[in-house]
């Protein structure tokens, strides 16, 4: 089954005091996150976030959404996942998992491939 939303990651906390998330990327990276102007509240679409700016942080991207303007908007979408709009239809996103330290865990990372 295609998927026209995908996930890119999950909202784990706020970053300083204007608003700003943290996002745990579920894909190659934050660099991969800054990529996108518009992240998706669900897979299908129906509610986004138009994104102002967004930057790596070490493991993290710190990205600013339109609309959430104070530390404490900016907490009521933590935990929240992300998601983009695919929109170039010849690129495949492959999902694989490998297990973590924790054998009860499962780490999920997609692949960007081009044919």
């Amino acid at each position: 089954m295609i998927k026209n939303y995908l996930e890119i990651g999950q909202i784990v906390s706020t970053h300083g005091i204007r608003g700003e998330v943290r996002i745990n990327p579920w894909c190659n990276g934050p660099e991969f996150v800054k990529k996108f102007k518009t992240l998706y509240k669900d897979a299908n679409g129906k509610d986004f976030f138009k994104v102002v700016s967004c930057r790596p942080h070490k493991n993290v991207a710190i990205a600013k959404l339109e609309g959430v303007d104070t530390v404490e908007m900016a907490q009521g979408l933590s935990p929240g996942v992300l998601s983009f709009h695919d929109l170039i239809k010849s690129h495949f996103y492959v999902r694989s998992s490998f297990p973590c330290r924790n054998s009860s865990e499962v780490a999920m990372k997609e692949y960007l491939v081009v044919p």
